[in-house]
């Protein structure tokens, strides 16, 4: 609620404006697209804060929370934004479970193309 009335002065300038509060509500817009994923994950809200502090400038720069929020803040497309990012959080989610099963799997030495050191018995 505060936020938003913080934001209305930025609605008068007409596509900085626009881009400017994107920018304060990508970190929100990406959390609040990605509950499911922490929701399935069984994450706590500590796991969540660390999670996301992470990925901050992921969440909220560089591609998915700023694209996000200014997407849904287009007048009539919006809408149909809105659908589309929740795809592509979950997209990015099950890109974000790759990386960390294959992370696993390289530590464990069980990841493809990683030279397997054999104990001799």
């Amino acid at each position: 609620m505060v936020t938003s009335l913080l934001m209305i002065p930025l609605h008068a300038i007409p596509f900085a404006g626009m881009a400017i509060a994107a920018w304060f509500k990508a970190l929100g817009t990406a959390r609040y697209l990605h509950q499911p994923y922490f929701k399935a994950k069984g994450m706590t809200p500590e796991q969540i804060a660390t999670f996301i502090e992470e990925r901050k400038w992921d969440y909220r720069c560089t591609s998915f929370g700023f694209a996000a929020a200014l997407a849904e803040r287009l007048p009539i497309v919006g809408l149909i934004f809105s659908i589309s990012n929740r795809i592509g959080a979950a997209m990015w989610a099950h890109d974000l479970e790759k990386r960390q099963h294959y992370v696993a799997a390289v530590k464990a030495g069980l990841a493809p193309g990683v030279e397997h050191k054999l104990k001799a018995t």
